[in-house]
């Protein structure tokens, strides 16, 4: 056994020596080997997509405007006036007066005037004129003689037959001791100068030592509303204190004062209820 561990180990020890020895040979006679590695990369090929987009400049659209310029004829308005006639004062109307009237019921109040006409200062011929807030005009020639010497006055319009127009009282003339009252209506656009027993109307009103008269207003059925005009007058009988009174009443139609009721009175002056006959002043018929 120990023969066996005796020649083994200088084995071993000769083998490791040529070993080593092999080695240092190796190093000695050869120069260091590098190793290079070369990576080659194959890159796959680059596709470059150029997008190319082509903005159409703007496109201007040129319109041609005609301009057509038209000239119409001037439109004429052509106002129909309510009435014939001319409603304007003439340029050498005097002394005037204006009252107003709903002559035609339509609401609307209509001018009433009363004028002269003539050399200034001294008149030969007095009007009245209705000028209608619709338009137009009536001119009436006041006749009566005593116009020129008193003048002519118009009085605001009342509804004396209760049918929704007015007519009115205009003074056309005095006396010594009296007022001479007319009534006026307008029918058909035009001034009618109402009528009591077929004569123009030229009531009196006023009164002297031997006589009287005047007219009224009645409302019969109190409804404020006019009925009747009583028309009244009286006479003194002789040196006495009596009076022969006549008073009838009246109801206007159509421009004329037609007779209701007539009734002759005997009166004695100083006795009660003497000159009233139950009525009033007719509403603007004073002057």
């Amino acid at each position: 056994m120990n023969l066996h561990r005796s020649v083994l180990i200088p084995v071993l020890v000769t083998f490791a020596f040529i070993t080593f020895a092999c080695g240092d040979d190796d190093s000695a006679g050869e120069d260091p080997t590098t190793t290079t590695t070369s990576t080659t990369t194959t890159e796959a090929p680059t596709t470059t997509t150029t997008s190319t987009t082509t903005t159409p400049a703007p496109t201007t659209t040129v319109v041609e405007t005609t301009t057509t310029t038209t000239t119409e004829a001037p439109t004429t308005t052509t106002v129909t006036n309510q009435c014939p006639g001319d409603g304007a004062l003439p340029p050498d109307a005097q002394f005037g007066t204006l009252a107003g009237a709903d002559v035609d019921g339509d609401g609307d109040v209509d001018t009433v005037h009363a004028y002269a006409t003539g050399d200034p200062g001294t008149p030969n011929q007095w009007w009245l004129q209705v000028s209608f807030m619709g338009g137009g005009g009536s001119t009436y020639a006041v006749d009566n003689p005593g116009a020129l010497l008193s003048g002519v006055r118009a009085n605001d319009g009342v509804d004396l037959q209760g049918d929704g127009t007015e007519e009115f009282f205009a003074k056309i003339g005095a006396g010594a001791s009296a007022e001479i009252i007319g009534i006026f209506d307008v029918i058909d656009c035009e001034i009618v100068h109402v009528t009591i027993d077929g004569a123009p109307t030229e009531l009196t009103r006023g009164a002297s030592i031997g006589n009287f008269s005047g007219f009224e207003c009645l409302d019969i059925d109190l409804n404020d509303a006019n009925d009747f005009i009583l028309v009244y007058s009286g006479q003194r009988l002789g040196d006495s204190d009596d009076f022969e009174v006549t008073a009838i009443q009246y109801a206007l139609q159509n421009g004329e004062l037609n007779v209701i009721v007539a009734d002759g009175l005997g009166m004695t002056e100083g006795q009660p209820g003497f000159m009233e006959f139950g009525g009033e002043d007719c509403p603007n018929s004073t002057f």
